[in-house]
């Protein structure tokens, strides 16, 4: 009999949640096929928010969250 720790709970092991994985892909896919003609113009936007006056707000924030980011 498995350890309490060890039962099976439904959820997925290994590398990561494929369920996930996958709504995650498909819904990258749909943005960039809905915004294929801005992602340019999207990216200039974030640069130059980056490297005006609040790029430095942006920069702390991305930095806080990718500490407290689950791994």
């Amino acid at each position: 009999m498995a350890a309490p720790t060890e039962r099976k709970t439904g959820k997925e092991f290994g590398e990561g949640n494929y369920k996930a994985s996958k709504r995650f892909r498909d819904s990258e896919e749909a943005f960039v096929k809905k915004n294929r003609d801005k992602i340019p113009e999207m990216g200039k936007a974030a640069r130059d928010a980056l490297e005006g006056p609040e790029g430095k707000s942006l920069k702390k924030a991305a930095a806080r969250a990718a500490r407290t980011t689950l791994h």
